[in-house]
């Protein structure tokens, strides 16, 4: 039978994150009938910025969404200090097409959405889902309804309701042991404070002070230059220091009052409502899938911030299910087909997962900067990889 000829697949997606609205866009160009559930409303999306290094910048442009026009900025630069503010290192990024950009996490999630409902995927939100079925390929809703499909694909973060289905020895994300502060600063709100300024540059730079105890600060800009993104990693056994009575700005403060004095300028520029997170890690899955049930993004492989690929992972997981999964797909080969994703998927994932933890596993007594020499070659090998391409090689050698 002609690929033609061949009815498209019924796919469900539990979650409309970054990772699931990805999937259904690529499975939408490929034919296929797609329905998302995911069980918030979209009312109140949180989260600060996020960077989309250029490994993911090409296949965003595949599935339609141009992130420039969404207020990504290009990278100019990366720098990192000591906590006291000397430099260390710099690097000069690119400045052409392919370079890392900086977005808003809640602009990259819109403008998938967008391409998604563009595509006639069907999205179904404040759906609860009670279980969930590997063999009869079924989802059942809060409601009762019983909803089947030729392919599942557990899309639903961290703390994956989807995950116990395909392997109970890993079902739950463990926590890490560091936390961080995230929120956003009007740039024009830094331009204004006199020891801040400096931080108010028009070439977007990416800016890292690191301390010997794990402690990091991480600031670049979004929203076409006109937000500062800024993140505060430490460790959870330092909080002992930190007086419980206080906001959480306060503690933040309290927290990195050795710091360069500049920077703590800029952290005081932040509103009131700091928020606080909990970084969870968990270890390599022994697989992504179950008969006809797959993972993708945090679901599978929980990424920690310290190598910026969380959101680029996801959606390299779902332009390669979309892939194998192309136009012309039988049901009765999606099981093999869903092996093929894990084996072309896994070791790359589990390499960013674990470098991950190396760099934000530093204590007392460690190099107070990581070594530049490692963050060249993990980004050489991270940012050169076309996921599109490896994954037609990986469908075409399985057919040879």
């Amino acid at each position: 039978m002609a690929s033609k000829d061949v009815p498209p697949l019924n796919v469900i997606i539990v979650g409309a994150g970054i990772g699931g609205l990805a999937a259904a866009v690529a499975l939408r160009q490929q034919g296929h009938q797609v329905r998302l559930y995911e069980k918030s409303g979209f009312s109140h999306e949180v989260g600060a910025a996020i960077t989309l290094n250029p490994n993911v910048v090409g296949l965003l442009e595949r599935l339609g969404v141009d992130v420039d026009q969404h207020g990504a900025d290009k990278e100019g630069g990366l720098r990192y200090y000591s906590h006291k503010g000397d430099l260390v290192f710099k690097a000069n990024r690119q400045t052409e097409s392919a370079a890392t950009r900086y977005i808003h996490r809640v602009d990259l999630h819109s403008a998938l959405r967008v391409a998604a409902i563009n595509q006639e995927a069907e999205i179904n939100l404040k759906s609860h889902i009670e279980t969930l079925d590997p063999k009869t390929r079924s989802i059942t809703l809060a409601s009762g309804d019983v909803l089947e499909a030729d392919v599942l694909i557990g899309a639903d973060g961290m703390h994956s309701f989807t995950r116990q289905f395909i392997s109970q020895e890993h079902s739950k994300a463990m926590p890490f042991g560091k936390s961080t502060f995230r929120f956003l600063v009007p740039m024009d709100r830094v331009a204004a404070d006199p020891r801040a300024k400096c931080f108010a540059v028009k070439d977007p730079i990416s800016r890292i002070w690191d301390d010997k105890e794990g402690r990091r600060i991480v600031t670049y800009p979004c929203r076409s230059n006109s937000e500062l993104n800024i993140l505060v990693l430490h460790p959870e056994e330092l909080r002992e220091r930190i007086s419980s009575d206080k906001t959480p700005k306060q503690q933040m403060l309290e927290l990195c009052s050795d710091f360069n004095n500049d920077v703590l300028a800029l952290l005081a520029l932040a509103d009131d409502e700091v928020l606080e997170w909990r970084l969870f890690d968990l270890p390599a899955l022994p697989t992504w899938c179950s008969g006809r049930l797959a993972l993708l993004g945090d679901a599978a492989h929980p990424l920690l911030p310290y190598a910026a690929q969380g959101g680029a992972q996801a959606i390299e997981d779902a332009v390669t299910l979309s892939v194998l999964l192309h136009k012309g797909t039988l049901p009765g080969d999606v099981p093999e087909r869903l092996k093929l994703y894990f084996d072309a998927r896994h070791q790359r994932a589990e390499y960013v997962q674990q470098f991950a933890r190396t760099q934000g596993a530093a204590r007392p007594g460690q190099k107070e900067v990581p070594d530049d020499g490692a963050w060249h070659e993990f980004f050489k090998k991270i940012f050169s990889h076309d996921a599109w391409g490896h994954a037609e090689e990986v469908l075409k050698h399985s057919k040879s």
